[in-house]
């Protein structure tokens, strides 16, 4: 049962995260290529103190090893351009249904290439919880413009799904902490290689300071419960359980802030609570 925290603080901190890095790009228009810099130094650092907390042993060196670290490598350096170079453009809930396609495509990936992922309830699991998100949340006027802005988005889509299951893939050789450590110190060589990085005095502004810390901080709690929980709950059930962040946002709101919650936001949270817990239970 405790295996089950893991997705459920990942959702916490994933929101808090795109929260905090949108405000830092609103108030003080800072560059996406610093922004990634920046929270991935803090990242870093977190990722070395947690290894050596847990002093992890280090796998023998492997072509195979080689291999998927710089796939892993490749494929986040230009998953975190798409992804910081949207939210310091794109409102962030105009992006959401577009990028709910992200849990689906991953999950037929891993559907195809792992034996241990084909369960079909999850598939249809997964597919009720999108439809139901289509039905209650997103705007019937919503329309996808063809510009910039949406290509970046689905460019972050696709390197999403395909980065998830070689995750899952590479945790079979290293452990979550080792990945996260070789990330997101091969990532901050590729940001200064070819994204031209300039740190200002205004990117270390009181307030530029305090929100990229604390971006970097919740990216790191996100990244790593996630891993733990693709490692241990595997890939699908892991993103069908990240389908509940609107039962926590709902919760958040009328339990802390003591907000009014429309009707219909009440019945879908209750629906996609029942998806996942009937799927689990089945």
């Amino acid at each position: 049962m405790f295996n089950f925290l893991f997705p459920l603080i990942a959702i916490i901190w994933e929101k808090l995260w795109n929260s905090f890095d949108k405000i830092n790009f609103n108030k003080t228009k800072i560059k996406p290529q610093n922004q990634i810099f920046l929270v991935f130094i803090v990242m870093f650092l977190w990722a070395i103190v947690w290894f050596i907390v847990k002093w992890e042993k280090i796998p023998n060196f492997s072509l195979e090893l080689f291999v998927m670290i710089l796939v892993i490598i490749f494929i986040s350096f230009f998953q975190n351009i798409f992804q910081f170079n949207w939210i310091s453009k794109k409102d962030l809930q105009a992006r959401e249904p577009i990028i709910t396609l992200a849990p689906i495509i991953t999950a037929c990936i891993a559907y195809i290439v792992f034996p241990s992922e084909r369960e079909e309830k999850y598939i249809i699991a997964i597919l009720l919880s999108i439809l139901i998100l289509y039905i209650f949340h997103f705007k019937k006027s919503f329309k996808i413009t063809f510009d910039r802005w949406i290509l970046l988005i689905f460019g972050w889509v696709i390197t999403s799904a395909v980065l998830a299951n070689i995750y899952k893939y590479g945790l079979n050789i290293i452990s979550p902490e080792l990945l996260l450590t070789f990330r997101t110190a091969w990532i901050l060589l590729l940001l200064l290689l070819f994204k031209q990085v300039i740190i200002t005095k205004k990117d270390f502004s009181n307030k530029a300071l305090k929100l990229w810390l604390l971006s970097g901080c919740f990216y790191f709690i996100w990244h790593l419960t996630r891993l733990y929980s693709i490692k241990i709950l595997w890939l699908n059930l892991t993103i069908l359980l990240l389908f509940l962040w609107p039962v926590f946002i709902f919760l958040f709101s009328f339990f802390i802030l003591k907000e009014k919650i429309e009707m219909k936001n009440i019945i879908s949270s209750f629906l996609i609570l029942g998806v996942v817990i009937g799927t689990i239970v089945i």
